[in-house]
C-alpha cells in the first residue's frame, strides 16, 4: 500500500556536522584571529538590531502621519448591521464587514508602499544606490546605508535605553557599525532579521501585521465604543461630557488613532491619567463615580491596544547573569507581584459584587481551555461542567474559545444532583443547594489559598535575603525562590482564565464585554508601565533558567572568514565565474573535507594552471564541481543574456516582439535553439531537452525545472596543493583552511548504525543520486564556533577508560550547518490523504490498523488488527531498546513532591519523557512498515482523556507532532539502495507538517487517523457493553425514578439488572447511545478504592452478589420475588439505603478494575474476563494466540483500532467524485452502532 508514496514532494533539511581542523589549519585560525574577528561581527550585529526596529518605527510613523482613511463610514455601516443583528440574536454573516476590513488594511499597506517610494527618492538624492521599491526598500542591501543616514550620531535612546552606533573593527578600534558592515561587504548580513519584520506590512489579518492591529483590532474597539455611546447617549449625556470627549465618538476621529501618540491620547480620554502629575479625569472614572452615586449601571468604554512596534516599556527586571543579580531580581519580583495580587483581589471583588447579575455576567468570559482545568480541580467528574455546556449541541461541536460566566451560571443552576455528587469532597464546606454559589465560593477559596501561600513564601524569601548577603546556589535557597515564583504564578494562572486572548492574539470580536470588570482587569493583566502578563512569565523563566543553568555554555557565533558571501552557494555561479563563495567540498577516499580559502579562486586554473590535467592517483583529493542550472526559468522567459537573444533575433526585432509574432510552438523551438547554441557544450545534461518537441514555452520551462538540480562531478586535485594549504599569487601567499567533516558516528562502518545526517550526506554524493537527482545540495550553509566553557573533569566510574564529564564542552568546537533538498525531483504532490484513500479504496481487503492508547498501567500500549479485525500483535511501549522507561519515570515521579521543590528534577523528568517520545516514534514507524498499516491515535481536540498516564497532554502532543513530522520523510537506516525506506526511496506518509497547528482539529493526516478515546478502555471487547446508564444520588425521589428504569431480579444465586440503554438519552443526555436491551449480572469481582484509617487502600470484592444481597436483606427486601424493583419503589427506604445502592450500581458498572500490577476487564453483561485465556483467544488471529495477553490498556488500544476500522470503512465507501474527503468523525452513536452490529 505504501510503495506509491515516494517522491511526493520536496522538503528542506539542515545537516549538522563537526569540522575538525586539519594540518596547519588550527595555527592559521589562531594567527588570523578568525574566532575573535567573527565575535566582533556578531557583537556589531547585536548593536544594529535595535536601530533596525527603530528604523521601522520611523518608517511607519512617516507612512501614517496625517493619513485619512477612506471608507471608515462604509465600515461603520457594516459594523452597525452586525451589532444590530447580534442584538436581535440574528445569524447575520459578517462577510461584508470582512470585505471592508480588507479594503482598509490594503489602504494602510498602500500608504506604507507609497512612503517606501518617497524614501527611495529621498535617499537616492543622498547618493545611496536604491535597488528596491516600495516597502521592500527596508529589506534590500541599501538598508544599511539608510540606517547610516538616519542615525548619524553615536548614541540614541529608545524606551529609556541608550543604544550606541559605535562598534569595533577587527583591530578593536571604534567604528560606525553601519559603515563598517558596508565596508566589509556584509550588506546582506541583516537578512535574518527580515522575515518577521516583513509580516509587519502584510495586508492579511495576521496578528503581527500593523494593518491588522489598526483595522481588525483597534478600529473594532473604537467602533464598538461609538455603538455603545449611540445606544445610551441620553445616559452618557448626564455626565456633562466636554466637546473633546464627544468628538471621540465620531468615526472620522479614528484617523487620529493610527499611531501610538494618538492611541495614547484616546486612551487618556477614556481612562484618564495621574491627576497628581497634571493628568486628566477619564470618562470611565466619571462613569464609575456616577454609577456609585446614582446606583446605575452605565457601561464603561474600551481602550485601544498599543500599536505594533510602539516602543517597549523599560524592562522591570534585567536578565539574571550572575549570583549577585538574584536577590535584586527577587525583590523586584516580590514587589511587583504583591501589588498585582492586591489588584487581582480588587478585580475579583467586582465579579463577586455582581455574581447574580445575569447581564453583567454575560459580559465576563473565561477561556474554553480553562473548563478542563476547573473541572479537574472543582468537580467530581471533569465531564460535569463541559457535558452540561455542550448538551444539545451535537458531538461534532467543540467548546468555544470563550464562554460567558452567565452561561456557566445557567447550566450549574440546572444541574439537579446534590453538591456532594457534583463537586469534589474536599470542597464540602462550600456546598449549598445553589451550585453557582458553590462554584464561586470554591474559586475564591482557591484564589485566596494561592494568595496566602504566596504571602507565606514571600515572608520566608524576605527573611532569606535579610539573613544572607548574596545568593548561594544550594537546595534551600533554590527551593525558597521556586516557591515564591510558583505561588505567584498560581495566582496569575487563575486570573489568566479571564483574558480575552487566543495564543498571542487579543480577541476583540466578543459580542459583549463588561468594561466595569475588564478595564481594571486589563490594567492588572497588561498594565500601564509594562505588560504584566508577559513580564511574569519572563521573570519566572529568568529565575528558573539561572537556577537550572548548566555548568557549560552553548553560546556560539557564526564564522565568516572576512567573506560576506561565504557559503552562499557552491562551485560555479550563475555569472560563469569560478567559485566565488570562498569554500570547497573535497573528498579523499571515504573522508570529506571543507576547504575555506582566503583567495576565492584557490583551486582554479588561475591559481594552478595545470589543474585540469591532474591524473587520479592514490592519496589524491577530489574537488566537488557543482553546476547548478538555477537560471532555467529566466531562459524560458527570455530574461537572461538579452545580448545573445538580440544577436540571434537581429537588431531590428526584440525578444518580446518575436514572442508576439510567432506561435507558442515556434517560440518554444527558438528557445531550444538558444539552449543548444549557448549552453549545451557546457551542460551536457541539457541534451535531454532536445530529444522532445514542445508545444509551448511553458511546457519547455516545466521540463527545464526538472533539470534544475545541481550536476556534480569530482575533479582530481594534487595532494600537495591541498595539504600545502598555501597558494602564491604575486607577492602574497593565500591560506587554505582545511577541515575534516565529521559526525559522532565517524568511523562506524555498519551502515544501519550511522546517524541519519551521515546517511543523507553519503546519499547526496552517491553515484545513484547523481543519476536520479533525488537529494540536492542547498545554498546558504553556515559555519559556527562554540568556545570551550568547561575544564576537564573525570567521572569516577568503573570503566577501563577514563570518562570525561560533558566532554564536548571541554573543547573548542566548529560546526557546519549545511542545507539539502530532499526529493528534489518530486512531483509536488502534497495531497497525501487523497492518494492514500484511493489506495485504501482499491485494496481488496481493509489495511492493517495500529491502535495506540495512552495507558494507565503502561506509558503507551498498541494493538495491530488485520483486515478481519483480529489482533496480530499487541504489547506495551514501556520498554524500548532494553530500557524500562516506565520504571524510570515511576522512580522519578515517586519523588514528585520533592521534585516540585526542585526545578532541576522537574527538568530531568521532562527530558526523560521527551527522550522517550523520540524512541517511541521510531517504534511506531517500524510497526507501520512491518504491517503496511495506518495508525489511529487519540484526538487531542475532542476532550483529552484524563487519567493517570505518565504521557500527559504536552508530551502526548509532542508525540503526535513528532510522528507526523517523521512520516514526512520516513527513512530506514538499514535500507539498501533500491529498497523502500532508503533516502532515495523515502516514504512520505503525511503531508508537510511544521507545527501542531498543521494537525490540530484534523481527523486524518496522511496515514495517521485521529479519533476520540472516550470509553475505549472500558468497553467490553466481546459484547460491546460499557457503562451507559449513569445514576448519582441527589435525593430519595430521584433515586426511585432512576432505578424504576431497571428491572432487578434474583435467580440461581445471581442478581440480574435489565434495562434499555436509550433511557440514558432521556435522563442525562450525556451518552448518545443507540437503543439496546442489556442485562447485567452481579457475580463479578470488583476493586474499590477507599480510605481506611487515613491512607487510600484498594478493597477487593470477590462477587458483587454478596454486597447486593447484604444491602437488600438488611433493609427487609424480599429477593425471592420476581421483580425486586417494585419493592424498592414501593417501600419507604432510607436515604442511606439509596446512597449505598447507587454506590453498588456504579461499582457493578466498573468494567475495568485495577490494583497495583493487576489490570482486568471483567464484563457484567457477558462475563468476559481478560485474565481468562479462553475469553481472549477469539480476539486474536490464529498465528498469535500462543502468546496472547490482554488487559485494560490493551483493551483501550484494541478499541481505538476498531474505531479506526470504522474510519477505514468510510474511506472505502466514500464517493470521491462528489467530495474529496470523507467525514471521519466517529461519534458515540457511531461507535455504539458499530458495537451493536458486531
Amino acid at each position: 500500500m505504501f510503495n506509491a508514496f515516494t517522491h511526493r514532494y520536496s522538503l528542506s533539511k539542515t545537516l549538522r556536522f563537526e569540522l575538525k581542523p586539519v594540518g596547519h589549519t588550527q595555527a592559521f585560525l589562531d594567527n588570523a584571529k578568525v574566532f575573535v574577528k567573527d565575535k566582533i561581527v556578531q557583537q556589531n550585529y547585536e548593536l544594529i538590531k535595535p536601530f533596525f526596529d527603530e528604523l521601522h518605527r520611523i518608517f511607519v510613523k512617516e507612512s501614517l502621519e496625517n493619513v485619512t482613511l477612506d471608507r471608515l463610514h462604509e465600515y461603520y455601516v457594516e459594523f452597525e448591521k452586525i451589532k444590530k443583528a447580534a442584538a436581535r440574536q440574528s445569524n447575520k454573516k459578517d462577510a461584508p464587514l470582512a470585505k471592508e476590513e480588507e479594503k482598509l488594511r490594503k489602504n494602510i499597506v498602500g500608504q506604507c508602499a507609497a512612503m517606501g517610494d518617497k524614501w527611495g527618492e529621498r535617499y537616492e538624492s543622498q547618493g545611496i544606490k536604491i535597488g528596491k521599491k516600495g516597502i521592500q526598500i527596508l529589506f534590500g542591501q541599501e538598508v544599511l546605508s539608510i540606517l547610516a543616514s538616519v542615525f548619524p550620531r553615536e548614541n540614541y535612546t529608545f524606551a529609556d535605553v541608550v543604544h550606541s552606533t559605535i562598534g569595533k573593527d577587527y583591530d578593536g578600534n571604534p567604528v560606525n557599525v553601519f559603515r563598517w558592515f558596508i565596508d566589509q561587504g556584509f550588506t546582506t548580513y541583516l537578512s535574518r532579521l527580515h522575515p518577521s519584520r516583513e509580516n509587519f506590512y502584510s495586508a492579511e489579518a495576521k496578528d503581527t501585521a500593523i494593518a491588522n492591529r489598526i483595522i481588525n483590532e483597534n478600529l473594532a474597539r473604537f467602533a464598538d465604543n461609538i455603538w455603545q455611546y449611540e445606544q445610551k447617549k441620553e445616559e452618557y449625556q448626564k455626565l456633562n461630557l466636554t466637546d473633546e470627549q464627544k468628538d471621540i465618538f465620531k468615526i472620522d476621529f479614528y484617523n487620529n488613532c493610527l499611531l501610538q501618540n494618538g492611541i495614547d491620547a484616546y486612551n487618556e480620554i477614556i481612562g484618564g491619567s495621574d491627576q497628581k502629575k497634571g493628568g486628566i479625569r477619564g470618562l470611565n472614572q466619571q462613569i464609575n463615580e456616577y454609577n456609585q452615586q446614582h446606583h446605575t449601571k452605565i457601561r464603561q468604554f474600551k481602550k485601544l491596544y498599543k500599536q505594533i512596534l510602539s516602543p517597549k516599556e523599560k524592562r522591570i527586571m534585567n536578565d539574571i547573569e550572575k549570583p549577585e543579580d538574584v536577590f535584586l531580581a527577587l525583590r523586584i519580583f516580590i514587589e511587583l507581584n504583591t501589588a498585582k495580587i492586591a489588584e487581582a483581589r480588587s478585580v475579583l471583588s467586582i465579579l463577586i459584587k455582581h455574581a447574580e447579575d445575569e447581564d453583567f455576567l454575560a459580559g465576563i468570559h473565561i477561556k474554553g481551555t480553562a473548563i478542563n482545568t476547573l473541572s479537574g480541580k472543582f468537580f467530581s467528574s471533569w465531564e460535569t461542567l463541559k457535558g452540561s455546556l455542550m448538551e444539545g449541541k451535537g458531538e461534532k461541536a467543540k467548546l468555544p474559545d470563550f464562554i460567558a460566566l452567565n452561561e456557566i451560571r445557567t447550566v450549574l443552576l440546572h444541574v439537579t444532583h446534590a453538591a456532594s455528587d457534583v463537586f469534589k469532597p474536599e470542597h464540602a464546606k462550600f456546598f449549598s443547594d445553589n451550585h453557582w454559589k458553590t462554584f464561586l465560593a470554591i474559586f475564591m477559596s482557591e484564589f485566596e489559598s494561592s494568595a496566602l501561600a504566596y504571602d507565606a513564601a514571600k515572608e520566608k524569601a524576605m527573611h532569606l535575603m535579610i539573613s544572607h548577603d548574596c545568593y548561594i546556589h544550594n537546595d534551600e535557597q533554590n527551593t525558597l525562590i521556586k516557591s515564591v515564583c510558583d505561588r505567584a504564578l498560581d495566582v496569575f494562572s487563575m486570573m489568566r482564565y479571564f483574558a480575552l486572548e487566543k495564543g498571542k492574539s487579543r480577541l476583540v470580536k466578543i459580542t459583549h464585554r463588561e468594561e466595569e470588570f475588564y478595564e481594571p482587569f486589563e490594567n492588572y493583566y497588561y498594565g500601564d508601565e509594562s505588560e504584566f502578563s508577559a513580564q511574569i512569565i519572563r521573570m519566572y523563566d529568568n529565575f528558573r533558567n539561572f537556577v537550572t543553568k548548566k555548568p557549560y555554555s552553548q553560546e556560539k557565533w557564526k564564522l565568516n572568514f572576512e567573506k560576506s558571501n561565504l557559503l552562499k552557494g557552491w562551485g560555479e555561479t550563475a555569472d560563469d565565474k569560478k567559485a566565488q563563495y570562498g569554500a570547497y567540498i573535497l573528498r579523499k577516499e571515504s573522508k570529506y573535507f571543507l576547504a575555506v580559502s582566503e583567495y576565492d579562486k584557490f583551486l582554479s586554473d588561475i591559481a594552478f594552471p595545470s589543474i585540469k590535467s591532474v591524473d587520479e592517483g592514490v592519496g589524491c583529493y577530489y574537488k566537488l564541481e557543482y553546476k547548478q542550472l538555477n537560471w532555467g526559468k529566466n531562459i524560458a522567459g527570455g530574461r537572461v543574456y538579452p545580448s545573445f537573444t538580440r544577436l540571434k533575433l537581429g537588431k531590428e526585432l526584440n525578444y518580446q516582439d518575436h514572442k508576439k509574432m510567432v506561435s507558442e510552438k515556434e517560440h518554444a523551438q527558438f528557445l531550444l535553439e538558444l539552449i543548444e547554441e549557448k549552453y549545451l557544450s557546457k551542460y551536457p545534461i541539457l541534451s535531454s531537452l532536445l530529444e522532445k518537441k514542445y508545444t509551448s514555452p511553458r511546457e519547455l520551462q516545466l521540463a527545464f525545472e526538472k533539470l534544475e538540480i545541481g550536476g556534480m562531478e569530482w575533479l582530481p586535485i594534487k595532494k600537495a596543493w591541498i595539504e600545502g594549504q598555501i597558494c602564491k599569487k604575486g607577492k602574497r601567499e593565500y591560506k587554505l583552511f582545511l577541515f575534516e567533516i565529521r559526525n559522532k558516528d565517524s568511523g562506524i562502518k555498519v551502515e544501519g548504525r550511522k546517524n541519519l545526517h551521515t546517511i543523507y550526506w553519503n546519499t547526496l554524493f552517491s553515484a545513484q543520486n547523481q543519476s536520479q537527482k533525488v537529494v540536492d545540495l542547498g545554498a546558504n550553509a553556515e559555519i559556527f564556533f562554540r568556545p570551550q566553557s568547561l575544564k576537564i573533569e573525570e567521572e569516577n566510574r568503573n570503566f577501563s577508560r577514563k570518562i570525561v564529564k560533558n566532554k564536548r564542552y571541554t573543547q573548542d568546537k566548529i560546526f557546519l550547518h549545511c542545507p539539502i533538498l530532499l526529493n528534489a525531483n518530486a512531483e509536488g504532490d502534497k495531497k497525501i490523504e487523497l492518494r492514500l484513500n484511493t489506495e485504501i479504496t482499491n485494496l481488496k481487503h481493509a489495511p492493517y490498523i495500529i491502535g495506540i492508547d495512552r495507558g494507565e498501567k503502561h506509558l503507551a500500549y498498541y494493538s495491530v488488527l488485520d483486515s478481519e479485525g483480529k489482533i496480530v500483535e499487541t504489547g506495551s511501549f514501556n520498554e524500548i531498546n532494553g530500557v524500562d522507561y516506565h520504571k524510570k519515570l515511576l522512580e522519578k515521579t515517586s519523588e514528585r513532591n520533592e521534585a516540585r521543590k526542585d526545578w532541576k528534577n522537574i527538568a530531568t523528568i521532562k527530558e526523560l519523557k521527551h527522550g522517550y517520545v523520540s524512541l517511541l516514534v521510531r517504534k511506531i514507524c517500524d510497526l507501520m512498515l512491518k504491517y503496511q498499516a495506518v495508525v489511529v491515535l487519540e484526538n487531542l481536540n475532542s476532550g483529552f482523556k484524563r487519567g493517570r498516564s505518565a504521557l500527559d497532554f504536552p508530551v502526548y502532543q509532542k508525540l503526535e507532532l513528532a510522528l507526523a513530522k517523521k512520516l514526512n520523510f520516513l527513512v530506514r537506516k538499514d535500507a539498501k539502495i533500491g529498497e523502500i525506506g532508503h533516502p532515495l526511496l523515502a516514504l512520505q506518509l503525511t503531508p508537510p507538517v511544521q507545527n501542531f497547528q498543521d494537525i490540530e482539529g484534523r481527523t486524518q493526516i496522511g496515514a495517521l487517523l485521529y479519533t476520540t478515546a472516550a470509553y475505549t478502555s472500558t468497553t467490553c471487547p466481546r459484547c460491546g457493553w460499557r457503562k451507559n446508564y449513569y445514576i448519582s444520588y441527589k435525593n430519595i425521589e430521584q433515586a426511585k425514578k432512576d432505578f424504576a428504569e431497571i428491572c432487578i431480579s434474583f435467580d440461581q444465586g445471581v442478581f440480574r439488572f435489565a434495562y434499555r440503554s436509550e433511557s440514558s438519552i432521556k435522563k442525562t443526555a450525556k451518552i448518545n447511545a443507540v437503543s439496546r436491551d442489556w442485562q447485567l449480572y452481579s457475580n463479578v469481582p470488583r476493586y474499590k478504592s477507599q480510605k481506611i484509617n487515613g491512607p487510600w487502600e484498594v478493597i477487593r470484592y470477590e462477587s458483587m452478589t454478596e454486597e447486593f444481597k447484604k444491602l437488600f436483606l438488611e433493609h427487609g427486601i424480599d429477593i425471592t420475588r420476581p421483580n425486586i424493583t417494585d419493592q424498592l419503589t414501593a417501600e419507604n427506604l432510607s436515604s442511606d439505603f439509596w446512597k449505598n445502592l447507587v454506590t453498588l450500581w456504579n461499582l457493578l458498572c466498573q468494567i475495568r478494575n485495577t490494583k497495583e500490577r493487576e489490570d482486568v476487564i471483567h464484563c457484567p453483561a457477558c462475563y468476559f474476563n481478560s485474565n481468562n485465556t479462553q475469553d481472549i483467544l477469539p480476539l486474536f488471529a490464529d498465528n498469535y494466540r500462543e502468546s496472547a495477553i490482554f488487559n485494560g490498556d490493551a483493551n483501550g488500544a484494541y478499541n481505538i483500532a476498531r474505531k479506526g476500522s470504522i474510519m477505514i470503512n468510510r474511506i472505502k465507501l466514500h464517493d470521491y467524485t462528489s467530495k474529496k474527503y470523507p467525514d471521519l468523525l466517529i461519534t458515540q452513536e457511531d461507535w455504539d452502532s458499530f458495537l451493536s452490529e458486531k
